[in-house]
């Protein structure tokens, strides 16, 4: 599973090599998120959905 990071709004979610728009906001500056960001996503997930579950 690979966390990426739009560059221009900063929205985080689940991607992979091929995707080129952020599902957000469309723009095409998309990139890897930093191990900070990473942490911060699975953060996110543990506290929006505690019994497992992803989005």
């Amino acid at each position: 599973m690979m966390i990426c990071t739009c560059n221009e709004c900063r929205f985080m979610f689940k991607g992979s090599n091929s995707i080129k728009r952020c599902p957000d906001c469309g723009a095409e500056n998309i990139r890897p998120a930093t191990d900070m960001e990473y942490e911060e996503y699975i953060s996110y997930q543990k506290e929006f959905y505690p019994q497992g579950q992803t989005a």
